[in-house]
């Protein structure tokens, strides 16, 4: 089967198991299934899915490392972004 034959059958699979009611279920669902119906392609080297993977892969690392960098060159405080309680979770208090 090719990619989009995997896509198609695993995304209606998903929403026929699932049924979502709100946008935001389908949103997810459609994701998940899009995501899971593609990755068994993963393992063959000339696949779209491997060559997709691979390109986020590469652009994930080079965004991560360009964060790292920012981070200790100008002391941006990205680190404390992940660390310090969000502004919600004070008000809850």
């Amino acid at each position: 089967m090719t990619g989009k034959t995997h896509w198609a059958v695993g995304t209606a699979a998903a929403l026929c198991a699932a049924r979502p009611t709100e946008l935001r279920e389908w949103v997810l669902c459609v994701s998940a299934a899009a995501v899971g119906s593609v990755i068994s392609d993963i393992d063959v080297t000339t696949s779209d899915s491997r060559e997709t993977l691979n390109r986020i892969t590469a652009v994930a690392v080079l965004a991560a490392a360009a964060a790292g960098i920012a981070e200790l060159w100008f002391h941006l405080g990205i680190c404390l972004l992940y660390t310090s309680p969000s502004p919600r979770d004070t008000e809850r208090s």
